[in-house]
Order: C-alpha cells, then structure tokens, then sequence
C-alpha cells in the first residue's frame, strides 16, 4: 500500500477518489451514529454521517487549489464546520437537560465532534488514522456504557 500523503491537491483528485473519501468519511460517522440510534439517543446515524460528511468535504476544500478558492474561504470553511458542530452539541445539550441527567448530551456531543474530525482525517486522505481512531470511539462508547452499566463505582455521585 502506497504512503498516504496529504500533498495532492484537490484538483489532482480523480471522481473516484472523492467519493472514495466522502463515503468512507460518512460511513464512518454512521458507524458511530448506528451505535447511538442502538441506545435510542436523541442524535442518531444521519447526523453523525452528515456531520462526518462535512468534516471530509472541508478537508477537501481546504486542499483546493487557491485558483479555485480564495485564501480566506480556507480557515472560514473549518471555522464554520467547529461552529456548526458547536452549535447542534449545544442543542443536543440543551434538549436533554429536561431528564434530569448529571451531564445530560455531553458523550454525544464529543462523539459528535470525533465524528467530524474523523470525516477531516478520511477528507485529508489519513485512512489509517482516521479507521483506528473511529474504532476506538467506538470500543470507547460502546466499551464504556458496559463497563458503567456493571459497576455501581461508575456511577456519577450527582
């Protein structure tokens, strides 16, 4: 397997390697996505996708050719993703605060942004990473949730 490199440029990209680098940038999210419908949480499988998705295309602009994009579109796009993911963590927060959890929406909202750091990796063509870190999310949500479910010790004392 070739050394991944992140110095092409967007427009040395074929058609297939974008769609190669979105879809695995969306399944990814969807994967842990899937893990949070599983759990009947309020944000579920499109928007861990779509929030992965977005990450990944701004990856891909980000190594746009400045013919194509202006300088300042490039920190603009991942200013916009953090603020965009910001602010759904921020409603995802505030729907749960009703439950009365100690920390009601604060999991989701840091798998959230995994998700959309995740789709910046796979966008950026850092597969490997990208793969290992969204497993360990995974072992980590799924892991975790197991782990507090069995031990009275995990438990938050609020």
């Amino acid at each position: 397997m070739p050394p991944e490199s992140t110095e092409a440029s967007f427009t040395s990209l074929t058609t297939l390697e974008i769609l190669v680098r979105l879809g695995l940038a969306a399944l990814l999210g969807a994967s842990i996505g899937f893990n949070a419908d599983r759990s009947r949480r309020p944000a579920g499988m499109r928007l861990y996708a779509t929030a992965s998705l977005l990450g990944g295309l701004t990856a891909l602009l980000m190594m746009s050719d400045r013919k194509i994009l202006p300088e300042v579109a490039l920190p603009t796009a991942m200013i916009s993703v953090a603020i965009i993911v910001g602010l759904i963590s921020l409603g995802l927060i505030l729907q749960q605060i009703p439950t009365g959890r100690p920390t009601p929406g604060l999991t989701a909202a840091a798998s959230l942004a995994s998700s959309a750091i995740l789709g910046v990796g796979v966008g950026a063509g850092l597969w490997r990473p990208s793969i290992i870190a969204g497993l360990m999310t995974l072992l980590i949500l799924k892991g975790g949730g197991f782990l507090k479910g069995r031990s009275r010790h995990l438990e938050n004392p609020r």
